[in-house]
C-alpha cells in the first residue's frame, strides 16, 4: 500500500489497519510509528530540533544536542522559536497535509469559498508532464507524480517566494516573514 510522503506502507498489518482512514502528517517522517492515526490537536516534538503543533502554531526545539540537553536538565523548555498560524495559513497546511497524506485533495470540500485558481494554474505544467490530475477544483497525485509531491504541495504554500503574491492579506505578517 503507498500511503503518504517519504514512507511506504507494504500490505501488513499496518497497512491493512489504516486502509480508508485519515492520516496526519508527522513532523518527521522517522517519527511513523503503529500508532501515527491520530485526531490530536497538538503534537509535542522530543528531541533536538524537533518540531510541534499546536493549534495556534509551530514550535521547533534547540537544533543541536548540546543546547536540547542544556535545557532539559535544567528543567525548561527547549523550544527556540515558534511561529503564530492565521487562518489563512491553517487552511493552507490542511490543504497540503492531505496531499501528503492521501496524494488528493478536494478544495471544494476543505474551503469551497477560497479562490484557488492561481494555484491550480500553476499546476497546468505539471499536469500536462502526468505528475498531477486536476479535475474542476479536486487535484490528485498519479502513480508516475509520486515523487514530485512536494512540487505540487508547494502550489499551495503561500510562504514559498514564487507564491508570495497568492497570500491573502490577512495573513500577511502571520507567520515567518519569508515573502
Amino acid at each position: 500500500m503507498l500511503t503518504g510522503l517519504d514512507r511506504l506502507l507494504v500490505e501488513d498489518a499496518l497497512a491493512k489497519r489504516v486502509r480508508g482512514t485519515k492520516l496526519a502528517l508527522l513532523a518527521h517522517p522517522a517519527s511513523l510509528t503503529k500508532d501515527f492515526v491520530h485526531a490530536a490537536d497538538a503534537l509535542i516534538g522530543l528531541g533536538a530540533s524537533a518540531i510541534g503543533r499546536l493549534p495556534s502554531g509551530f514550535v521547533q526545539n534547540a537544533p543541536d544536542i548540546a543546547g536540547y540537553s542544556r535545557a532539559v536538565e535544567a528543567g525548561r523548555f527547549a523550544t527556540v522559536k515558534g511561529i503564530a498560524l492565521s487562518a489563512d495559513d491553517r487552511l493552507r497546511g490542511a490543504i497540503i497535509e492531505r496531499l501528503m497524506c492521501d496524494l488528493a485533495v478536494d478544495l471544494d470540500r476543505i474551503a469551497p469559498e477560497r479562490d484557488f485558481s492561481a494555484e491550480l494554474e500553476s499546476l497546468d505544467e505539471l499536469g500536462s508532464k502526468g505528475v498531477v490530475r486536476i479535475t474542476g477544483r479536486r487535484v490528485a497525485i498519479t502513480d508516475a507524480g509520486r515523487p514530485f509531491l512536494r512540487l505540487v504541495a508547494a502550489a499551495f504554500d503561500a510562504y514559498l517566494p514564487a507564491n508570495c503574491g497568492i497570500r491573502s492579506p490577512s495573513s500577511a505578517g502571520s507567520a515567518a516573514a519569508a515573502c
